[in-house]
């Protein structure tokens, strides 16, 4: 919103995400860790990543097929127009860690509620 008001902001596109990103990997580590208290199977996962699994092994696993995917893609994304464009204002990225407890205690709340689920 701030670039969207900011004279900074005319004219330019934002790509907007963590200038310091973990991998996909390190992410599904660190919430498997924080919500179930448990460390993962990298080694299984990376097997698995980009395959289709039967429902049966996505439910024993605790994963989705699309899930996975995400642990084969290589990408990399570029948020230095939007980290130079906001330097000065006071706005930053959070670290991924510090949003761990804030998104867990949100679904642990609502994970039963149908109306908060994409579909």
């Amino acid at each position: 919103m701030f670039l969207s008001h900011h004279e900074e902001g005319i004219g330019k596109t934002y790509h907007l995400t963590d200038p310091h990103p973990y991998t996909m990997e390190e992410v599904y580590t660190m919430l498997s860790e924080a919500y179930l208290d448990k460390t993962p199977k990298k080694a299984l996962l990376s097997h698995f990543a980009g395959r289709s699994l039967n429902p049966m092994l996505e439910r024993y696993l605790r994963v989705s097929s699309e899930a996975l995917a995400y642990h084969a893609i290589h990408a990399t994304y570029d948020s230095s127009q939007a980290v130079r464009d906001l330097s000065g204002s006071g706005i930053t990225c959070p670290d991924f860690k510090e949003t761990l407890a804030p998104m867990i205690s949100y679904y642990t709340k609502h994970r039963q509620d149908q109306q908060k689920y994409v579909t």
